[in-house]
């Protein structure tokens, strides 16, 4: 007579135990039921291939097994489009219409589109305060619960992506230049557009008209110019002397991310300057502040008044913290590229905007270039980037 041997689990609840599939397609039982044979042949291919390679590490299997498709991609790398100006609707002249009422209904046009890019930025205060809400506190209890069905192509909820990153950068940008920009939009009304080419840095991001935005490309182009010559000049036949604009900006980011905050002094002119593990000759902080779009040439007058270890500091924590946003912002590309199979597809993902405001950061000339060559010169940016990192 066998002894009575009483099982852990009893044999009818494993009959009525459904099978739970960690994945929000799968709704039939059907569809359960195929999903487990393939995860069960899946896991069988694993095992088996973890017995012929034991030297295979897990963090390697799994290196490769979410690549970053176009949607996700376009989603990580772009930022909502309340961060750019609306679209301005300017009625033509038709035959017959008086001048009153022409200009009359452009104003109104204008009108309505500074109504919008201020509705914009208030939308991305908001939105920035969620991210940064999100990112102190962490994934509430839902999200939580959502986050395990979710595939691992997608970051968690406290990261910051790359949309995350341009979202606060941006929406910290215009919400400084709201209150002087309401109240000049309250003195002018419809005659604002007339004074913006006057103070083209105050007005929000959200509110550049196509016109404004034309004309200070077409300044920061000619100022550019200007700019590489004295940074040619700063250091003939030196370390500067005869290298591209792109080669500069990448030994000054791989000398930011492996200095340490110190300083050093030698002779007059070549003396460096180190601040926050950037390194850049004090002749040069200028003129790179200018291709980047950091600093105006309408402002010589009040750095030639301040002591020269003020306008220094001024100018050189400014290029610092460029700097600083650059290298993360490069390494979130190059990371995307990694993940995506090559950096082709991740400036195609990005928006033709996109593309350009990246090219504009990086003090690359994009006034009056067609998008092929925004794109090529995107990049060949980030291919330099890629072998010095």
């Amino acid at each position: 007579m066998l002894p009575h041997i009483s099982p852990l689990i009893p044999v009818a609840s494993v009959s009525r135990t459904p099978f739970k599939l960690n994945t929000p397609y799968l709704h039939t039982s059907r569809h359960a039921s195929d999903a487990r044979s393939s995860v069960q042949d899946a896991s069988l291919k694993r095992s088996q291939s973890s017995s012929t390679n034991p030297t295979s590490s897990p963090s390697s299997r799994t290196k490769g097994q979410s690549p970053l498709t176009l949607a996700t991609l376009r989603s990580l790398l772009n930022p909502p489009d309340t961060t750019l100006p609306p679209e301005l609707h300017l009625a033509p002249q038709s035959p017959g219409q008086s001048k009153i009422s022409y200009y009359y209904h452009l104003g109104r046009s204008y009108a309505i589109f500074y109504k919008n890019g201020v509705s914009n930025t208030w939308s991305n205060h908001k939105a920035a305060r969620a991210i940064l809400h999100r990112r102190s506190h962490g994934p509430s209890s839902s999200s939580s619960s959502s986050s395990s069905s979710s595939s691992s192509s997608t970051p968690s909820s406290s990261t910051l992506t790359r949309a995350d990153r341009l979202l606060l950068r941006r929406s910290a940008y215009d919400i400084r230049r709201i209150p002087f920009f309401a109240l000049l939009f309250l003195l002018t009304g419809e005659w604002l557009p007339l004074l913006v080419p006057f103070m083209p840095r105050v007005v929000p991001l959200t509110c550049r008209i196509p016109a404004q935005e034309d004309g200070m490309r077409k300044r920061q182009a000619e100022w550019r110019a200007s700019a590489l010559q004295e940074l040619e000049r700063s250091a003939p036949g030196g370390e500067r002397g005869g290298r591209d604009w792109t080669e500069v900006l990448g030994s000054v980011l791989l000398v930011s991310s492996a200095s340490a905050p110190t300083s050093s002094a030698g002779e007059q002119g070549q003396q460096r300057v180190q601040r926050g593990g950037m390194i850049a000759k004090r002749a040069e902080i200028l003129p790179m502040c200018r291709v980047l779009g950091l600093y105006s040439p309408k402002f010589d007058w009040a750095v030639k008044l301040l002591p020269g270890f003020l306008g220094r500091g001024f100018l050189t924590g400014r290029l610092r913290r460029h700097v600083e946003f650059l290298s993360v912002d490069d390494s979130e590309l190059l990371e995307a590229a990694r993940r995506a199979g090559g950096l082709e597809q991740v400036v195609a993902a990005l928006s033709k905007e996109e593309r350009v405001r990246a090219c504009e950061d990086r003090g690359l000339d994009v006034f009056q270039q067609p998008e092929e060559v925004i794109r090529d010169m995107l990049v060949r940016y980030l291919g330099g980037r890629r072998a010095k990192i």
